[in-house]
């Protein structure tokens, strides 16, 4: 009999706590700067950066230096076809190039050394496609 009223004053409680926590003067209006007020101390806001990932773009996830080979994930996006070349970036520089031989399982796929360096976490992508192309 008084469990509902209870269970509604409860609710209502909990209502006006998150309303009473709420800043009075809403949230801050960044400037073009960036920041707050063109500030950079306190109050100041940060964005974070966002780097463009490619739609044809993979990641090595591993590599073979042995026996040359290196696996590539490409997360949702298509995988490349057998026989494709792809070139292997660090940091934004070429650092190697890869020839797709299969086999693929998923988002991933094996593909063959052909030159260069290539370690665990590089980007891959085709040859000619930069990375300020990444807005297509």
């Amino acid at each position: 009999m008084f469990m509902r009223p209870l269970a509604g004053l409860l609710c209502l409680g909990i209502l006006l706590t998150g309303c009473a926590t709420r800043n009075a003067s809403g949230p801050a209006e960044p400037s073009a700067s960036g920041t707050e007020a063109g500030g950079t101390g306190p109050g100041a806001v940060e964005y974070p950066v966002v780097n463009a990932v490619l739609a044809d773009s993979g990641t090595v996830v591993s590599v073979n230096t042995r026996l040359r080979f290196a696996v590539l994930d490409f997360g949702f996006h298509l995988l490349p076809e057998l026989g494709a070349s792809l070139d292997v970036f660090r940091e934004g520089m070429k650092v190697g190039e890869l020839r797709v031989s299969g086999p693929s399982r998923g988002s991933t796929i094996v593909a063959d050394i052909s030159g260069g360096e290539v370690r665990s976490g590089d980007e891959v992508r085709p040859p000619g496609v930069n990375a300020s192309e990444s807005s297509r």
